[in-house]
C-alpha cells in the first residue's frame, strides 16, 4: 500500500493547521462584529425610544418602526449569541430594557392611533389678528379701565378674531379657553394674558373724524407697526367690537354649529418686530373635554376673493382725550402694598 494516500507529510500538516486557525480569527472578528454592531444598534434604538417618550411624541407610525427595528435588532443580537458563541444563558438587563420600552412605545402608538382616529369634538381658529408690533407701551388699540392708578389705558397686544365650530352632535358650553403663539407648530409656546373686553373700553388712537361707522377685518393678520404718540391718545374713536368671543360662549353651540367673536389679549414679552406664525386656541367644554387647535398664522388676505365673514367692529362716534390716563401693560402684576 502506498503510504502517501493516508498520510500528510508533517510541514503540510502545520500548513493546514495554520489555516485552520487563520479561518477561526477571521470567525471570531465576524462574530464580534455582527455583536457589536447589532449591540450599538439596540442602545440606539432604546436611545430613540427613550427620547420618543421623553417628548411625547405623537407619530404612531413612527413608534411601531422604533419597536419593530428593536426588536428584531435583539433578536439577532439573542440568535448570535447563541449560535455563534454557544451560550446557554445571556444577561437580563439588555432584555427587560428593551422589553420595556418596547412595550412602552407600542402601548402609546396603540393609544395615539385609537384617539387619531376619533374626530375632535372642535375646530377653532383665529380668523383676522391685529397685532400690536409697535416699540412702548402705546399702540393703535388701547382699552381703558380703573385701576389702582386711576383711569387707566393699556395696550391690546393682540386683538383677535376668534372662531370655533362644534364637530359633535350634541350641544356643548365652553367653560374656559386661551391663546398661546409660537414660532413652530410645535412651540414652545408663550401663553397671552387675556384682557376681558366686557369690562374694559376699547379706543382707537390717533382718529381725528367723529361719527359712527364699521371696521371690516378680512381674514388675515395686521401688524400694527406705526409708532402712537401721547398727542395721538387726544383724539381716540370709541370702539364696540361686534360680537365678542365671551358673550358668543354664553350661550351652549349649537351641534355642528360655528360662533365667532373678538377677544383681545396682551403679549408677556413685549418685543417688538417678532410677530409669531403660529396661534394655539385651547378650549374646555362643561364635559371638561379639552382640544387644542393649532393654526398658521394667515398673514396676507387674499384681494380677489370675498370673505363672507368679516369681522366688524363699530365705531361709536365720539371722539375723547385718553392722554392723561395711566399707562401700563395689562398684563403685568401690580405691586405689592406689603413690600
Amino acid at each position: 500500500m502506498n503510504g502517501s494516500d493516508e498520510h500528510q507529510t508533517p510541514g503540510a500538516a502545520s500548513k493546514e493547521a495554520g489555516q485552520g486557525r487563520r479561518s477561526q480569527r477571521v470567525y471570531a472578528r465576524h462574530v464580534e462584529l455582527a455583536e457589536t454592531v447589532l449591540g450599538a444598534l439596540v442602545v440606539i434604538l432604546l436611545a430613540i425610544g427613550g427620547a420618543l417618550l421623553s417628548y411625547h411624541y405623537t407619530e404612531a407610525g413612527t413608534e411601531f418602526l422604533v419597536t419593530g427595528a428593536l426588536a428584531v435588532c435583539l433578536g439577532l443580537y439573542v440568535y448570535v449569541q447563541y449560535r455563534y458563541r454557544g451560550k446557554q444563558t445571556l444577561k437580563w438587563s439588555p432584555l427587560v430594557a428593551a422589553g420595556t420600552v418596547g412595550a412602552l412605545l407600542v402601548g402609546r402608538a396603540v393609544w395615539v392611533w385609537g384617539h387619531a382616529s376619533t374626530p375632535p369634538p372642535f375646530r377653532a381658529e383665529v380668523r383676522a389678528a391685529a397685532i400690536h408690533d409697535a416699540t412702548g407701551p402705546l399702540g393703535l388699540f388701547m382699552v381703558a379701565y380703573q385701576s389702582m392708578y386711576g383711569p387707566t389705558i393699556s395696550p391690546v397686544g393682540y386683538l383677535l378674531n376668534l372662531q370655533v365650530a362644534n364637530l359633535q352632535d350634541v350641544a356643548s358650553t365652553i367653560v374656559s379657553y386661551s391663546v398661546d403663539v409660537g414660532r413652530e407648530p410645535n412651540g414652545p409656546w408663550q401663553k397671552l394674558a387675556p384682557i376681558p373686553l366686557e369690562e374694559t373700553s376699547l379706543y382707537a388712537a390717533g382718529i381725528v373724524s367723529a361719527g359712527s361707522g364699521r371696521i371690516g377685518f378680512p381674514r388675515g393678520a395686521y401688524r400694527l407697526a406705526t409708532p402712537i404718540t401721547r398727542e395721538d391718545l387726544k383724539h381716540a374713536a370709541l370702539l364696540a367690537p361686534s360680537p365678542t368671543f365671551n358673550a358668543q360662549l354664553a350661550n351652549a353651540l349649537a351641534p355642528h354649529g360655528t360662533i365667532s367673536g373678538w377677544a383681545a389679549f396682551d403679549s408677556t414679552t413685549h418685543e417688538a418686530g417678532r410677530v409669531q406664525d403660529y396661534f394655539r386656541v385651547t378650549l374646555r367644554d362643561s364635559a371638561n373635554v379639552t382640544l387644542s387647535s393649532v393654526a398658521k398664522l394667515y398673514r396676507c388676505p387674499d384681494d380677489r376673493e370675498m370673505d363672507p365673514q368679516i369681522g366688524i367692529i363699530l365705531k361709536l362716534g365720539p371722539i375723547v382725550d385718553i392722554s392723561s390716563f395711566y399707562v401700563r401693560y395689562y398684563g403685568d402684576p401690580y405691586p405689592n402694598p406689603n413690600r
